[in-house]
Formats: C-alpha cells, sequence, structure tokens
C-alpha cells in the first residue's frame, strides 16, 4: 500500500496486488462473507498482509502466508523481506514461517531467537499490538526446514486455519521460488551460495492438492491461483537437462505455464536477488519454473489424480 515510502525502503514489487483486488472484489461485489488468501512462497507476504490490514472488515478476511524467515543478529542479516513471524488473531492473520535449510549450518535456528521474547507484559499492551502474537509455527518448526519442515508446516497449521476459518473463495498466491536450486531462496555467504529450500514437483503436486480440498470441502471447489515468484537457477558447466517425452498436453500446459512466468512482475514481496558473481540473469536455467507451474496447474485441473495412481500402484 505504502510502497516506497514505507520505512524509506523498498517494499513493494507490483503496481496492483492482484490477488488482494480479488479477494475485495469477490466481498464488495459478490457479496461473499469469508475470502481466504494463501502465500505459499519462499518470501513473506508483507504486501497482501499490509492491504489485509487496511481492510475495514477483517472478519471476512483470513491471511495465511507460508515462507521462510531467518534474522541472525552476528551479521544483522534478514532474510529479506525480514518479516512475517508474527501472527495477528485482530485481523486473521497466520503467518507459518519455516527456517531455511542454510540454519542447518549454523547448528541452530534464528526462528527461536525471533519467537523466545518474554511474553510477561502482555497485561500492559494497548490496543494496536493486542491480538498480536509469535506464530507458534516458529516455535514448533524451528527445528525442521526443507520439504519435511513444509509438509508438516502445512499439515499442522495452514489446512487447520483455513478448516475454521471455512472460506466461501480460496485465493492463492504461488510462487514456484520455493523449488530447490531457485536463486529466490538462496543465500551468498563468502562468495558461496546456500538453499533456503528444497521442494520438488512432488511437493508443489502435494500443496496443491491439499489446497483442493480445502476448496472442495468450505466453497464448493472455489479456488483461484495467480501464479507469482521465480527467478531462474544457476547453470552447471557441462551440465545436460534430461526430460522425459511428454504427451501433447502437457507439452501445452508447460509451455503456458513457462509463458506466464515469463513477465512474472505480480508478487509484493519477491526479493530483489542478485545472481553469483560472474554470471548474468540470462544464463540462468529457468526449465524448472515450467516443470513447477505445469505441476501446479494438472493438480488444481484434477486435484486427486495422484491419489489413484497410487491406489492403483498399491493394488497390483
Amino acid at each position: 500500500r505504502n510502497g516506497l515510502l514505507e520505512g524509506g525502503y523498498s517494499c513493494g514489487f507490483c503496481i496492483f496486488n492482484n490477488v488482494a483486488v480479488a479477494a475485495l472484489h469477490g466481498i464488495e461485489a459478490h457479496r461473499l462473507d469469508r475470502v481466504a488468501i494463501v502465500d505459499v512462497d519462499v518470501h513473506h507476504g508483507n504486501g497482501t498482509e499490509e492491504i489485509v490490514r487496511q481492510y475495514a472488515h477483517p472478519e471476512k478476511l483470513c491471511f495465511a502466508s507460508i515462507h521462510i524467515y531467518d534474522h541472525d543478529e552476528k551479521t544483522d542479516y534478514d532474510f529479506f523481506p525480514g518479516s512475517g513471524y508474527e501472527d495477528d488473531s485482530k485481523f486473521n492473520i497466520v503467518n507459518i514461517p519455516l527456517a531455511p535449510l542454510w540454519s542447518r549450518r549454523r547448528g541452530e535456528s534464528k526462528l527461536r531467537e525471533a519467537t523466545n521474547d518474554d511474553d510477561d507484559d502482555d497485561d500492559d499492551e494497548d490496543a494496536a499490538t493486542r491480538g498480536k502474537r509469535r506464530s507458534p509455527a516458529a516455535a514448533d518448526l524451528s527445528s525442521s526446514a526443507g520439504r519435511s519442515g513444509f509438509r508438516t508446516a502445512v499439515m499442522q497449521r495452514l489446512i487447520p486455519t483455513l478448516r475454521a476459518f471455512n472460506p466461501q473463495l480460496v485465493l492463492v498466491s504461488f510462487g514456484v521460488d520455493v523449488v530447490a536450486g531457485d536463486i529466490g531462496n538462496k543465500k551468498m555467504t563468502r562468495g558461496r551460495s546456500m538453499n533456503g529450500m528444497d521442494l520438488v514437483e512432488e511437493d508443489i503436486t502435494w500443496v496443491t492438492e491439499k489446497l483442493q480440498e480445502v476448496a472442495d470441502i468450505c466453497s464448493g471447489g472455489r479456488l483461484v491461483s495467480v501464479l507469482e515468484g521465480g527467478y531462474g537457477a544457476e547453470k552447471k558447466k557441462g551440465a545436460r537437462t534430461g526430460k522425459r517425452k511428454r504427451s501433447a498436453t502437457e507439452s501445452s500446459m508447460s509451455d503456458a505455464a513457462s509463458s506466464s512466468l515469463a513477465d512474472d512482475s505480480s508478487s509484493e514481496r519477491d526479493s530483489p536477488t542478485v545472481a553469483p558473481a560472474g554470471s548474468k540473469g540470462a544464463d540462468l536455467d529457468r526449465s524448472h519454473l515450467g516443470t513447477a507451474a505445469e505441476a501446479h496447474l494438472r493438480a488444481l485441473i484434477d486435484p486427486y489424480a495422484s491419489q489413484l495412481v497410487e491406489e492403483d500402484e498399491d493394488s497390483e
């Protein structure tokens, strides 16, 4: 909402927040009483959260963001944008911060530092801060990272939150920068890059199916997804990418997904990640963006296909 003016630094990467506009349109034009916005991205959906806070009827909106959070006091480092470790029940805001994979190398998680503040002064809090609490996810999942931490967070925090809110419409901001190797989830340290998240195609399919299941139960299947963040991976010298032969339908879906990601400027919190020294944006391998988007789209079109495949395999 405030863009460049808030705090004197850039905190917005889009002119219009498509998902927030869609949510308010559903409420104002279609008279929906409950709309949920789910932000799946390696970065906190701080722009969407700010808009949700400004809306006059917070009981009609629920915002849930699952993302990496990391703060290193020794180096004063924050993984962009450095927010998203607090819930705010007053505005139905649920943040689900995950520890980055590189925290394992430090032997600790900075999530724990952000969530172990003394809460003995609750009686003195004013109206502006009442309802704000450190996210339970931060305390419970601070020792878990990567694929397992992501899936645990989805099942323990995201899905129960959505079921409790019982939305009439589910809107998803889906960033594929959560995929293993994407530079959007990397951290540069002493000339080396370290991954913060390592999701694969199977995880993208899985979380999409879980979200669609909620929509089927609560909102008659009404779910709209907007593809957002995603940058590319560093190319490995001399490496070849092996690809299976795809059907005409799969190829068409992949081409459409890759095309939709080519001009990705809708994400309000994509990190201004700089490619490693000596590399250029044009040298990035973006094949995983299309693969991840294809997995997401396929799961939206037929969210129960993978379950049928598993049942067939079990029966054999």
